[in-house]
């Protein structure tokens, strides 16, 4: 087994540093796009000290936790270059278009954006169908085509 010298844990480590200032730009645009449209959380993300969590859709947060998280919904995409809506190279499905979860919980809607990781090169952003205003997001993997209907067998 070979082992990395120093020029390739140099290389390594400016690729990471690198990644850490897009999602740090990627960040801060999204901080500003939810500070200009001042809006209000749409839910919260509530932590016990337990570590388990749980998500209200209140406008306030539980007063039974540990602590609260806000989340927010951006109605258009965060300024300065991180458009959600802009899918990344080689996706499967287009906005508008229907998806399920292949497994495991169930999660059926329509593909309202798109993000990318290193690990989740195609991901999805998913308007659920039958929760409305509630978005979940997977990876390409986790998804099929959906025909809209209800399921029921």
């Amino acid at each position: 087994m070979s082992h990395m010298g120093p020029a390739g844990w140099l290389e390594r480590a400016k690729k990471a540093e690198q990644e850490v200032v897009r999602l740090r730009a990627q960040l801060q645009a999204a901080i500003a796009a939810m500070q200009q449209a001042q809006q209000e959380p749409v839910a919260w993300k509530n932590y016990a000290e337990d570590g388990d969590w749980w998500l209200t859709d209140d406008r306030e947060p539980a007063d039974s936790c540990e602590r609260s998280v806000p989340l927010y919904a951006f109605p258009t995409p965060p300024a300065g270059g991180s458009d959600f809506s802009t899918p990344p190279p080689g996706v499967r499905w287009q906005l508008g278009d229907k998806v399920r979860k292949k497994r495991g919980s169930s999660w059926r809607g329509t593909v309202c954006g798109f993000y990318s990781t290193p690990h989740t090169p195609q991901g999805y952003c998913v308007d659920s169908a039958f929760e409305p205003g509630s978005v979940q997001v997977w990876p390409e993997a986790a998804l099929e085509d959906w025909d809209g209907g209800s399921d029921a067998e």
